[in-house]
């Protein structure tokens, strides 16, 4: 997702290949699912948090703006 924002900016197309966890070592096993739940968060403080794709296309027009300054 993120090269796929950012594709434009890069000037060219990028290949990511998907592996699994278990392919990919690291010191500390990882768990299956990783998801971050802020539900219980958002219900004590009363906010949501937008989506992380929300998030990364903000995150992309904020980068384009910075360059656009320079």
């Amino acid at each position: 997702a993120i090269f796929n924002e950012f594709e434009a900016d890069l000037g060219r197309k990028v290949h990511v290949t998907a592996i699994p966890s278990a392919e990919y070592p690291t010191p500390a096993p990882r768990p299956a699912n990783s998801v971050l739940d802020v539900s219980s968060f958002e219900e004590t403080f009363g906010c949501k948090f937008p989506s992380w794709r929300e998030s990364l296309r903000k995150a992309a027009a904020d980068y384009r703006s910075a360059q656009a300054a320079r």
